[in-house]
């Protein structure tokens, strides 16, 4: 019984909250319109200020923060020194979508 709630409650959380990578760069200033493959990489709630924060949808290849992140340092050519990547959650809004 323990086990199927466990596995309704996980599924609530996925629907009231939405996985999301918060982005911070270490003496490093770049600019999000010069790497335009980023969106792909998930839906961009902050990309004008450091951190940046990332939506990743739950059935995203990305979810994985390792994918995640060597997509990312790919995409911009930085090195792994340069940016700090963080797993978070945020709440769903209607709104925002």
């Amino acid at each position: 019984m323990m086990k199927a709630a466990n596995k309704y409650l996980d599924k609530v959380g996925k629907l009231v909250y939405r996985m999301c990578y918060i982005v911070r760069f270490k003496n490093r200033d770049i600019q999000f319109e010069d790497y335009s493959s980023l969106k792909n990489l998930g839906t961009w709630l902050i990309h004008n200020e450091n951190p940046w924060k990332v939506i990743i949808d739950n059935d995203s290849e990305y979810v994985d923060k390792e994918k995640f992140k060597k997509e990312f340092l790919n995409i911009t050519s930085l090195c792994e020194s340069d940016v700090e990547i963080e797993k978070d959650s945020t709440p769903f809004s209607f709104g925002a979508f």
